[in-house]
């Protein structure tokens, strides 16, 4: 027997992709999302595709879609402060010098493989000394102001 009750749902990752939101809305396809997107509704979203994709791969921030879905906005803010806290948001501990791939891959909502994929295509940058290899401790330190710098050089609007 199935539950009559339903409890509201967390989004627990801080970047969620384009069908994370078409689950969570009323929108319909990937074109209306990317409209709220673009006519600002939902305000921070970033293309996370690599070098030679042939499409974009959007995540939004969760905060945003939670935002939308409640029918509230974000306080104003400054938009200095307002990056601070959505980095904050997607990187708990901002201004490491480096951090494992599989920190970068959770935060991004990505694979591991396609972080070392945006590494060799010199999007993200491996921190010097670093071991990349697979299996136990095979995930290899990224830049922290590599992954910082690839967002805000990715930002939809």
């Amino acid at each position: 027997m199935l539950a009559t009750t339903t409890r509201p749902i967390s989004l627990k990752r801080p970047l969620v992709s384009v069908w994370t939101v078409l689950s969570v809305t009323d929108f319909k396809t990937e074109d209306e999302v990317l409209a709220a997107i673009e006519d600002g509704r939902l305000i921070w979203a970033f293309n996370v595709a690599g070098k030679k994709a042939r499409r974009a791969q959007v995540r939004v921030l969760a905060s945003s879609v939670s935002h939308l879905v409640e029918g509230s906005r974000p306080p104003k803010m400054s938009e200095v402060d307002e990056w601070r806290q959505v980095e904050r948001t997607i990187f708990p501990t901002p201004g490491l010098r480096s951090m494992p791939s599989k920190d970068v891959a959770f935060a991004l909502n990505v694979s591991g493989t396609h972080v070392l994929n945006l590494c060799d295509q010199g999007l993200l940058r491996l921190a010097k000394g670093t071991d990349r290899h697979s299996g136990r401790h095979g995930s290899p330190q990224i830049e922290y102001p590599s992954v910082v710098e690839f967002l805000k050089s990715r930002r939809v609007c």
